[in-house]
């Protein structure tokens, strides 16, 4: 079944699929991406703060690219650009993850990571929670 940006759900012939198809693109995934790994970086230097952590995370962002830049002992770096129509993760300059977009069957836009297909949370979770949660 499919559901409205409310999770809502709609009766198929109440679906708008142009617009649903229109708003999945790699560009808006990627500006949603940032976004909310910006407030994921947020959250967990909050966190960090609380228990007196020695390290902090601090976000950079500019046009096609962001970074995440771990702070302390140890100085890491995630970064995740835009690449043509690819969204490509790196940790210390090794690529790590490329990811596609696709408009699946159930009307649903997804990233799409080696033939697995992942909502936008799950991929932030995929590339950041080893490098935001391991000490």
């Amino acid at each position: 079944m499919v559901h409205d940006e409310l999770g809502r759900e709609l009766d198929a012939l109440e679906f708008d699929w142009v617009a649903a198809r229109d708003r999945c693109s790699i560009g808006v995934a990627f500006e949603r991406l940032k976004e909310t790994s910006k407030k994921d970086t947020a959250q967990r230097n909050a966190q960090l703060a609380r228990d007196k952590t020695p390290y902090s995370f601090r976000f950079d962002a500019s046009g096609d690219w962001f970074a995440i830049v771990r702070q302390g002992e140890i100085h890491e770096t995630v970064k995740v650009t835009l690449e043509g129509q690819a969204i490509v993760v790196y940790h210390q300059d090794r690529e790590t993850h490329r990811a596609t977009i696709t408009f699946d069957v159930e009307g649903e836009c997804r990233l799409v990571v080696k033939d697995a297909r992942y909502r936008l949370w799950q991929f932030r979770r995929m590339v950041l929670e080893a490098f935001l949660f391991d000490r």
